[in-house]
């Protein structure tokens, strides 16, 4: 008996053993062969971006040292280089747009990439796949408008050469101007793609298991699309006010043929654009805010914004903090932002007087989503564009 039940325990563990090698096989790449990308792994590629998605690296090198800092929209100690760069983190965060790194997706030659595979495909195929090249181009468009509200004048229109082209060119600087004239035509055309996209069956099948942002809603890539050319058109409005006020204004009073993100019932899962983290993620941020002394509330923010207007959503940004005496920790009667003008070791010392970032909403957040868009923020151009030039009720865009 002790014997059959032994070769019966064999015979199990080899065909568990073959089973799992043949589950092995089918999950997984040979690492000897060489593999085939699609146009839609590409995409996928491209969206999978922790420079978008909050993460450890991009807010405690880059957005609390950097951004945070300089524009006031986190706490700091005021140390002799609080507005120091890391020439190192700041060239971190550049070659992250270009190429693929361990936080960014190198969205410029992933793109790259994509268009050179997309350049091969029959006449049938690219109409068929079209709209993984129009959704990439938006998502391109979004992150190098960011890069060039952060330097300026950067590589664009001739960068990612050796993806595209097989070749290494030294890319022009292109200026400002011209990178945001392009982005805004691209997305016109993608815009006016999105309004009357010819998808199959297949491909729709296929695009919204690759669409890790949106998964397949190409209603809510067009209402992307047009939110975001009415964003940049906004922030040009400044240096170009005429050409940004015709073409707003033209955006507006069409919504149906450019409709934007909306917020009517309002269910932030639904009508803004967030990159959820991945499902095997369970970390949070907490370390990358306290690296720095980030968790404080920023001053200006706290006290001469939200507060002065009583705004609904300060228990949700911040905490009270309080003091632990005695053992026992006595919450703070109110929300005080920590001031800008005490000495370093000043603020050390009564750091816990003052509020700091919310723990649930923020620090200790596994779930926390990279905002792309939001509904929010369209109501907020609508409402600067029709107080600046009429047509609307902006008043009622920004309550």
């Amino acid at each position: 008996m002790i014997r059959y039940a032994s070769i019966t325990f064999i015979i199990l563990a080899l065909t568990s053993s073959w089973a799992c090698q043949d589950e092995l096989r089918d999950r997984y790449q040979n690492p000897n062969s060489a593999a085939t990308p699609t146009l839609g792994e590409f995409f996928t590629a491209m969206l999978n971006n922790d420079r978008v998605r909050p993460s450890y690296w991009d807010v405690s090198t880059f957005i609390n040292w950097h951004v945070g800092v300089y524009s006031q929209s986190v706490g700091y100690l005021n140390g002799l280089s609080r507005y120091q760069q890391n020439e190192s983190y700041i060239q971190n965060r550049w070659d992250d747009f270009y190429r693929p790194g361990p936080n960014g997706s190198g969205v410029m030659a992933t793109f790259k990439e994509m268009e050179k595979m997309y350049a091969r495909l029959s006449v049938t195929d690219k109409e068929e796949l079209e709209v993984f090249i129009q959704a990439a181009r938006v998502v391109l468009c979004d992150q190098a408008s960011q890069m060039v509200d952060l330097w300026g004048d950067i590589p664009f229109s001739q960068a990612g050469s050796l993806n595209g082209q097989g070749k290494i060119v030294y890319p022009k600087f292109d200026s400002s101007e011209e990178i945001y004239a392009a982005i805004l035509k691209d997305l016109k055309t993608g815009a006016d793609y999105f309004s009357d996209p010819q998808i199959s069956q297949a491909a729709q099948t296929q695009f919204a298991k690759q669409d890790i942002l949106l998964s397949g809603d190409v209603e809510q890539w067009r209402r992307y699309t047009n939110s975001l050319r009415l964003r940049l058109l906004m922030r040009l409005s400044f240096v170009q006010e005429e050409k940004s006020k015709t073409e707003v204004l033209e955006v507006l009073s069409q919504e149906s043929q450019y409709p934007l993100l909306e917020s009517t019932s309002y269910i932030p899962g639904e009508d803004d654009i967030l990159l959820h983290p991945l499902a095997t993620y369970s970390a949070d941020l907490h370390d990358a805010f306290l690296d720095w002394t980030n968790y404080p509330a920023p001053y200006y923010a706290l006290e001469e914004v939200l507060k002065p207007a009583n705004d609904l959503r300060i228990p949700v940004l911040y905490d009270k903090y309080g003091v632990t005496s005695n053992g026992s920790f006595v919450p703070n009667s109110d929300y005080k932002a920590l001031p800008l003008n005490l000495t370093v070791i000043e603020q050390t010392e009564s750091v816990e007087q003052y509020a700091i970032l919310d723990s649930t909403t923020f620090l200790f957040n596994a779930k926390l989503p990279g905002i792309v868009f939001t509904a929010s923020e369209v109501n907020f151009l609508k409402a600067e564009a029709y107080e600046r030039w009429g047509g609307g009720d902006a008043q009622g865009e920004y309550l």
